[in-house]
């Protein structure tokens, strides 16, 4: 049993995929640089949630399942 997800952030852009049965995760960036957000990565449940970051508010994005 290898690894299952792989978590990076070089390119700061959010990005979820799946390959060879290995999930890939970029948490994206909070600067406002590019389309800032954060990541919420909850194990129990298998997803990976974005929430979209507008100061001062921050709001639900996309969800995935892990």
């Amino acid at each position: 049993a290898g690894y299952q997800i792989v978590l990076g952030g070089h390119t700061h852009r959010r990005m979820v995929r799946r390959l060879s049965g290995i999930t890939f995760i970029n948490a994206g960036a909070i600067a406002a640089t590019r389309e800032p957000c954060c990541l919420v990565l909850d194990f129990q449940a298998r997803k990976a949630r974005f929430f979209d970051h507008t100061p001062p508010t921050t709001t639900p994005g996309p969800v995935f399942e892990l």
